[in-house]
Parts: C-alpha cells; sequence; structure tokens
C-alpha cells in the first residue's frame, strides 16, 4: 500500500543549492588545508635544511678551535694557570661540538639522510669503555655508579650510532642524578636481541611525560628544563638511532624511584647489509669527552675565601661549572667571592652571608634565579642587596619581570668581564653612598631621639621626684611644729620622722635607677651560681621592706655556672619579685605568692622564670612593659623592668614576659653558661 509523501517544508532546488554552496566551500577548505600542508612541509625542510647548513658551518671552526687547543695542551711546558684555562676552552668546545653533532643528525633524520653504516663489534665492551669515561665524573659527585654487562657480546650495529645512544643515556642521567645518588648501567641478550638499560636515582619521568619526552626540544616540565639544561635533543636522538636499527627506546619508574631508560636493538644486521671493518681498538678520537664535557655543565666545590677582608663580599649563583668558576676568578682581585649552584643553595648562602652583592643566572636547578630573587625580597634584612641577573635569554618580559620584582641590573651573555666588573662596582658604589647617606640620616634622627627622650625624662624625674619632697617637706614641718609647741608627743614626733625618712628614700631611689639606667660603662663577668643568686635576692627582698610573701622556689640541683655580674643578676630578681608583689598587691590578691623556677634550657643557656597570681599582663602591657617611663603601677616612674632588660642583655642574656590575662604575671630571663 503507497502512502502519500508529505511535501517538504522548502523547495527542493533551495536544498540543492544549499548542498550546492557547501560542497564548495568544503573543496575550497580542503585546497587551503592542501596548500597548508605542503607550506608546512616545505617550512619543515627549510628548518632541516637551515639546522643543518648551521651545524656543518659551526663544525668547521670549532674544528679549528680543538685542534690548536689539544696541540698547546699536548705541550709540558704550558703553565698551571694557562693549562686550566685551556681545558676550560676544550671542554666548553667540546661541549657545543656535542650540541652542533645533535642539532645535525635531528636535520638529517627529519630529510631522511641518516645512513646506516653496519660493523661487528663486541657490544659488552663497548657499553664497559664508555662508561668508564663517566667515572672520573661519578668520583666528583659522590654517585655510585655500577656498570653489568656479559664478559663479551657480539653485535651488528652502527657502532657510533650505538656509541651515541650510551652516551645521550648517561649524560642524561648524570645530569639528573643528585649530589650522592647512585646510577646502574647494564646489558642483557636474549635470543636475537639486546636491551641496554640506564637507571638514576633523580626525579623520574612524568608517565604522561614519556612519550613527549623523547621529541626533539622537549622537556618533561620547565622545573626539569631549568636542572638539565643542553638541547633537549639528545633522547629524540636516542630513538631515532634506536629505530634505524629495527629496535626502540622506553622509560619506566625504576625500582626505589627515578627513571630507567631502556634500548631494545636487534643482534643481527638486515638480510644483505654490507658490514664494515670493526672499529680498531674503539678508537674515539673525533668523539668529544664526555665525562670532560658535563663538567663544564654540572658544578663542582669551590672553596670560598676566608672573609677576612674589608673588602665588599659578592655571592656568585651559577649553575655551570666552568662559568661559576669564570665569574669568581675575575671576581676575586677585586671581592671577596662566595659561590652557589642553585637558586636554593644561593638562597641559604645569602641569608647566612648577607653579602653586598649578588650575581645570579636565571635558569637553574632546584630553584630558578626568578624565584630565589622573590625568595630573597621577603626578607627584610637583605630586601636591600643589589642583584645582576645574567641569562642566555633574550626575554625582553623576563627582564621587565625581573626589574619588577626588584633586580637592579641584567647582563646578556655572552658579556665581557670588562662590563660585568663595571656594574658590579657601580652597583656597590650607590649602595655604599646610600648606606652613608642612612648612616647620616639616623645619626640626626637618633640626635632627636635623645632630645625628645631627655625632655621626657626630665618631665618624668620633676613629677616622681616633686611627689616624695613634697611628702618629705609635709612630714618635716609636722615634725617642727611638734617641736615648737614644746613637750611634742613621741610618737607623733616619731611618725613625722619615720615617714619623712621614707619619703628621702623614694626619691633616692628614683635618682639611683635613673644613674643605673643612664650611665654607660663595661660590665665585669664572674662565673655564678645561679641557685645562691636567687637566695640571695628573696633575702634583699625580704630585708627591704617588702615582706608579706610567700614564695616557691624550684631550683635546678648541678646546675652549671653562669656567666654574668652578681650585683646586676640580684638587682634584676628583686626587681621581677617586687613587681610581682606590688601587683598582687594592686589587685587585692591573698596570699601573695611567688614561684621562681630555674632550669638548663638550649644546652648553653640557664633561664629563671618569676610567676605571681596577680592579675597578668594584657597584649597592650606585654608589648610596652619594658619600655622606659611605661608601668602599669600607680606609683613609680616605669624604670624598673626597662633597666632590668638593658641588665640582662649586658650579661649576654634576654629578657621577655608572656601576655596572660588573669594568669598572673610571668616573666623570663636567660643568661650563658660559664
Amino acid at each position: 500500500m503507497n502512502h502519500p509523501v508529505a511535501p517538504p517544508d522548502r523547495p527542493l532546488e533551495a536544498v540543492a543549492r544549499e548542498l550546492a554552496e557547501a560542497n564548495t566551500r568544503l573543496k575550497q577548505t580542503n585546497e587551503e588545508l592542501a596548500r597548508l600542508y605542503e607550506k608546512s612541509r616545505d617550512m619543515d625542510e627549510l628548518k632541516s635544511r637551515f639546522f643543518a647548513n648551521v651545524s656543518h658551518e659551526l663544525r668547521t671552526p670549532l674544528t679549528l678551535i680543538l685542534g690548536p687547543v689539544a696541540r698547546r695542551l699536548a705541550t709540558k711546558s704550558v703553565p698551571p694557570e694557562e693549562r686550566r684555562e685551556l681545558e676550560i676552552i676544550d671542554r666548553n668546545a667540546r661541549l657545543l661540538l656535542h650540541h652542533v653533532t645533535d642539532l645535525l643528525d635531528v636535520a638529517r633524520l627529519e630529510a631522511g639522510r641518516m645512513r646506516m653504516s653496519y660493523a661487528e663489534f663486541d657490544l659488552a665492551l663497548l657499553v664497559r669503555l664508555v662508561s668508564s669515561h663517566f667515572e672520573t665524573l661519578a668520583g666528583e659527585h659522590r654517585i655510585r655508579f655500577g656498570v653489568d654487562t656479559p664478559d663479551a657480546l657480539a653485535a651488528q650495529a652502527d657502532f657510533d650510532k650505538v656509541r651515541r645512544i650510551l652516551l645521550n643515556l648517561l649524560s642524561n642521567a648524570f645530569k639528573s642524578t643528585p649530589y650522592g645518588g647512585v646510577i646502574s648501567v647494564w646489558l642483557q641478550a636474549r635470543a636475537d636481541q639486546a636491551t641496554i638499560g640506564v637507571q638514576d636515582s633523580g626525579p623520574g619521568v612524568p608517565p604522561a611525560m614519556r612519550e613527549a619526552i623523547f621529541e626533539p626540544f622537549r622537556r618533561a616540565d620547565a622545573e626539569a628544563e631549568l636542572a638539565l639544561g643542553g638541547t633537549g635533543l639528545g633522547l629524540a636522538v636516542v630513538r631515532e638511532f634506536a629505530a634505524l636499527h629495527r629496535g626502540s627506546a622506553a622509560v619506566a619508574d625504576a625500582a626505589g624511584g627515578g627513571a630507567l631508560f631502556t634500548v631494545s636493538l636487534p643482534l643481527s644486521a638486515p638480510a644483505g647489509s654490507a658490514l664494515q671493518a670493526a672499529p680498531s681498538a674503539f678508537e674515539e678520537a673525533s668523539g668529544p669527552m664526555p665525562g670532560e664535557a658535563l663538567r663544564a655543565q654540572l658544578g663542582e666545590a669551590i672553596g670560598i675565601p676566608p672573609l677576612e677582608s674589608d673588602s665588599p663580599l659578592v655571592l656568585v649563583v651559577e649553575d655551570n661549572g666552568d662559568m661559576n668558576r669564570f665569574i669568581a676568578a675575575v671576581l676575586g682581585r677585586h671581592y671577596r667571592v662566595a659561590t652557589a649552584f642553585d637558586g636554593k643553595e644561593g638562597l641559604d648562602m645569602a641569608l647566612a652571608l648577607q653579602p653586598d652583592l649578588i650575581i645570579s643566572d636565571v635558569m637553574m636547578p632546584r630553584m630558578a634565579g626568578d624565584r630565589m630573587v622573590r625568595a630573597l625580597r621577603k626578607h627584610r634584612e637583605i630586601a636591600d642587596v643589589p642583584i645582576i641577573m645574567l641569562t642566555a635569554k633574550a626575554d625582553d618580559a623576563l627582564r621587565v619581570e625581573l626589574l619588577r620584582e626588584g633586580v637592579h641590573d641584567y647582563l646578556n651573555k655572552p658579556f665581557s668581564a670588562e662590563e660585568l666588573l663595571a656594574r658590579i662596582g657601580a652597583r656597590i658604589s650607590a649602595r655604599r653612598r646610600q648606606e652613608a647617606a642612612l648612616s647620616g640620616l639616623r645619626a640626626e634622627l637618633e640626635e632627636l631621639l635623645k632630645q625628645q627622650v631627655a625632655s621626657q625624662t626630665a618631665a618624668a624625674i620633676a613629677h616622681d621626684l616633686n611627689q616624695p619632697l613634697n611628702a618629705m617637706a609635709s612630714y618635716t614641718e609636722a615634725a617642727l611644729r611638734l617641736l615648737r609647741a614644746g613637750n611634742p608627743s613621741p610618737q607623733k614626733l616619731q611618725h613625722a620622722l619615720e615617714s619623712g625618712a621614707a619619703q628621702a628614700q623614694r626619691a633616692g631611689q628614683v635618682v639611683r635607677e635613673l644613674l643605673q639606667f643612664f650611665q654607660a660603662g663595661e660590665t665585669p663577668i664572674e662565673s655564678l651560681d645561679l641557685n645562691r643568686a636567687v637566695d640571695r635576692a628573696l633575702t634583699l627582698v625580704g630585708t627591704d621592706g617588702q615582706g608579706g610573701f610567700d614564695s616557691t622556689v624550684d631550683l635546678a640541683p648541678g646546675l652549671r655556672p653562669v656567666r654574668a655580674n652578681r650585683l646586676q643578676v640580684e638587682k634584676v630578681l628583686v626587681n621581677l619579685v617586687c613587681n610581682a608583689v606590688d601587683a598582687m598587691r594592686a589587685a587585692g590578691v591573698s596570699p601573695h605568692s611567688i614561684a621562681i623556677t630555674v632550669r638548663p634550657v638550649d644546652g648553653n643557656m640557664a633561664q629563671v622564670t618569676v610567676q605571681d597570681r596577680g592579675p597578668g599582663l594584657s597584649e597592650e602591657a606585654a608589648r610596652r612593659i619594658f619600655k622606659p617611663f611605661y608601668t602599669t603601677k600607680p606609683r613609680g616612674i616605669g624604670m624598673g623592668l626597662a633597666i632590668s632588660r638593658a641588665l640582662v642583655e649586658a650579661n649576654g642574656g634576654r629578657l621577655w614576659c608572656e601576655a596572660a590575662p588573669g594568669h598572673g604575671g610571668i616573666f623570663h630571663f636567660t643568661l650563658p653558661f660559664a
């Protein structure tokens, strides 16, 4: 049965027209994609050709550098200082040759022009020979380096490419492994397949990056790029060379942490391949010595000269060992120099040494230079230290950001020693001029403060002496009236005279405390039994009219003597106990109980704690209690605790209090053991 067809919403002609237009747009898009693809291929070919040409052109001047340097180094009469400089040139030229060779190989691989040259050789011997070049470097960095191979293993492969695979894997492992780490190399054979393994104890490779890390110019992350340096081509060359052998390269987690790189290679050449002669005694005259080349990158300890001179101290933070030594040598003729090899070490040394100037690289392991600068500027004690950044990156945005973060100057590599010295000299001179100006301003401020303190002191003295002097005058006048009246009452006369004498003593105490606070002089130090000093102080308080309190004393039997002035320590103890008694009496607390504890702390100090049952100190009072002329008592001039702190600090200790409202006053002071 036929069903009628519903009429379309739109005419068929309109639909057909839209389909035709869509097909036209699709065709144009495909043509554009094809054009872009061809352009991309052309650009890739131009890039490969450019890398090949540049690499080829660089090899000629490098050969002309390495040849004369090698001849000069072979001369036994070369002076030691010149030999060291020639070795630096040789190491870095070989390192550059290694990078150039990687660039040339990648260009050839991308262009499909890499040829295989098979030879039959002992693969186990090659692994041991290449590994031996890293033994010195392993010893310098306290790296446990193990090699495990069969006695012999015949292989048909491209000798130079297998050697390059081993060099790149080992170089990568040594750059990834921290000081004191572990690296192991092993070779195994199964059927017609050989597997080379290189395991390190470095940070490892995240699972998400285990394929990308074999791509040219790729790193696991930004931190890895800073830590490893180089061009990012080594592992790409490893995988491509393995693929040319019909093998493979992979990375996984190492047992115990780190990375395990494995390369699998067939032991036999493809059928019909021509076998070249095996290399004679595995000569490697044309290749860079891997350990020496790596030494140019990896830092090694540089002795810091004794900090005896008054010349400015410059901290050099640079992860490249040769560059670090070069800068230190240039500066060593003019400044004291300390060196660090990464941002974390640089931060720690800057905080410990507080140098006059810091020179730092930007790209470094553990902590990059820009992160180190931000961390330094958070510490007030070194927030104004000039920093000069060195970098091989021509990055204007980074330079502006670093200048905003507090960097004072910026120097691009390569730079001349004269320019570096000129910039350092200018920065240090500017800082010293600023310090001189600040010193003058501080002197003026101190003079103004002295005048202000003198004014406050005069007012406080006038106020606090006026009251006892007025009272003394009143009691004296009362005694005179009694005497003039004839036959005075002995009790009334005695009361007037004793009250006048008490006011005179109070005025004298005010004067003595002020003299003790303001008089300067050396403090005679002796070996003091702190337990006995506490007993004597309590006796003094009792005989000074401050009786009527209970004391609980918890001494430390066998406590070592402290180095302090006996009279000053007893004065501090008397002040603290009297303050405690006054606080409890003013608050109406009864009984008047004081606890005194003596204990050793931190191995080299003794600590005394005085605690009462009074109202305690508020946060505000605790912050101000040791300032001159501040007091929480209705009487007194507020000098007792200020004097006590000055006395404790003069004896090499510290006096402080706890803010504990409602829990009594708590005061502590420490003194060094003799």
